[in-house]
């Protein structure tokens, strides 16, 4: 999915950045290497209910002045339940249905997503909610 990008990745996603990131970082580091020569390329990460950990510093030093950011959000997920959900330029997104907290002991069964890789509408509602969010969290710093 993360390949097929040409100009914009956006990942909203939870607690447990570290191993859902750490096995793509040879892949984002293709991508980011690709963009460097797009001009306003970009991979925005929102991080929700979690903590910038020395996992996640060393992630975000590993591509320092590249184009990938992550900000970190709060969020109450039992009372406005969302899934996780990324966008891969226009047309391109992955929706999980949303599910309980999941710790090391989850099965991975309890994430249900659904993939799609031509599907603008879908795709620009997704990029839509993202960026609303995107720029409450860093208009606010």
């Amino acid at each position: 999915m993360f390949l097929k990008a040409e100009k914009e990745i956006r990942i909203f996603t939870g607690d447990f950045f570290e191993s859902f990131v750490e096995p793509l970082k040879d892949t984002l580091s293709i991508v980011l290497k690709h963009f460097e020569k797009r001009t306003n390329s970009f991979i925005h990460i929102i991080l929700l209910n979690s903590q910038k950990t020395k996992q996640t510093k060393e992630f975000l030093d590993t591509f320092a002045n590249k184009n990938i950011k992550l900000v970190g959000a709060t969020y109450n997920a039992k009372k406005w339940p969302i899934g996780h959900f990324m966008c891969v330029d226009s047309n391109i997104y992955r929706i999980e249905q949303p599910h309980p907290e999941l710790t090391p002991e989850s099965d991975e069964s309890v994430i249900k997503a659904k993939v799609c890789f031509n599907d603008a509408d879908t795709t620009k509602a997704y990029i839509n909610i993202f960026d609303s969010i995107w720029n409450k969290l860093t208009n606010s710093k």
